[in-house]
């Protein structure tokens, strides 16, 4: 999705639907979803070595 516009396209499309979103990322990519509002909860979880944070956006 990076530098398409289809992530921040895709975010707006479920906001539409008036609930909380929830993802999971890895450290790298934070940045991206903190500048489309989500914040980062305390929650991780490791998959294949890679530590996954939990992102959450409320409605």
């Amino acid at each position: 999705f990076r530098g398409r516009g289809i992530g921040k396209k895709l975010v707006k499309e479920l906001e539409n639907l008036g609930r909380d979103l929830i993802t999971y990322a890895r450290e790298e990519v934070i940045p991206f979803f903190e500048e489309l509002g989500f914040e980062r909860k305390d929650k991780y979880y490791s998959y294949m070595g890679i530590k996954f944070l939990k992102l959450v956006k409320r409605k």
